[in-house]
């Protein structure tokens, strides 16, 4: 257990197996490109040779005319033709393993509390859902990023509370945002 002292007071104990993990940057790189990776997507779809109209029919004589030889009038290098290697539609999405995206997560958290960036509260429930109530709660804090993550659901007061304070996140603890922990 990692143990949290204030003025040698123990306040809170902590598992070792989520915040006493070994910062590894190259896990939390990959699972940072797999958050940012999974949204990119590519719509576009050009017209290839099979999806240009036209029949399959020889336009000309191969020989005996003096001009090129061509196939077909779908082809690349004739005008209104298909593109050649045009663009598809792509998903930029790659596996990544669950206990993977735990390790980066674990080391993320671990890496937040050595830098004293991380501050534990037991229990935050708000008798109202006034925006003025959470601010008077969280106004030693002044204007640092918040990520208040929660145990199963949301409160619906805290939601309400929270949402029009520009630096608060609300979270169950199983979603899994990188942009809230930068």
């Amino acid at each position: 257990m990692v143990k949290i002292l204030v003025n040698s007071i123990l306040i809170l104990e902590l598992p070792l197996n989520i915040f006493n993990v070994p910062i590894r940057r190259d896990i939390v790189h990959n699972v940072f490109r797999y958050e940012r990776h999974s949204t990119f997507r590519r719509f576009k779809r050009v017209k290839t040779v099979g999806d240009v109209a036209g029949s399959g029919r020889k336009p000309h004589p191969q020989k005996r005319t003096g001009r090129a030889r061509r196939g077909n009038i779908r082809s690349s290098l004739s005008r209104h033709g298909g593109k050649s290697f045009g663009a598809v539609p792509k998903d930029f999405k790659f596996p990544i393993n669950k206990k993977v995206r735990l390790l980066a997560m674990k080391s993320l958290l671990s890496a937040r509390l050595m830098e004293g960036r991380i501050i534990v509260v037991n229990n935050l429930s708000l008798e109202s859902h006034k925006t003025k109530e959470l601010a008077s709660i969280l106004k030693p804090l002044k204007k640092l990023p918040i990520l208040v993550l929660t145990e199963k659901d949301v409160t619906n007061n805290l939601l309400l509370a929270a949402r029009n304070i520009p630096t608060v996140t609300v979270l169950p603890a199983f979603v899994f945002l990188f942009k809230s922990l930068e």
